[in-house]
């Protein structure tokens, strides 16, 4: 603590080292695959779906497919 208080402070009070710092590059990818994923699962419905039910159909799959990425955020988050 004598060289360096701040770095000590954030180190041992605040938890944050090296290993913890924010990864930008890593964010904006997964970001990107995520919106993919969410994007290509309502098209996918859409695509398979006969013109006259994809539209209420097309909400339906959207509101779950958005559910079940949340969860699986979710979970992922929490098991870091």
């Amino acid at each position: 603590m004598a060289h360096d208080a701040l770095g000590a402070h954030g180190r041992d009070e605040l938890g944050i080292s090296d290993t913890l710092t924010a990864r930008p590059v890593q964010a904006a990818l997964a970001s990107a695959g995520t919106f993919s994923v969410g994007a290509v699962l309502p098209l996918l419905i859409v695509l398979l779906v006969p013109v006259l039910r994809s539209c209420g159909l097309s909400r339906a799959a959207r509101s779950l497919f958005l559910a079940l990425l949340g969860s699986l955020a979710a979970r992922a988050a929490a098991l870091l």
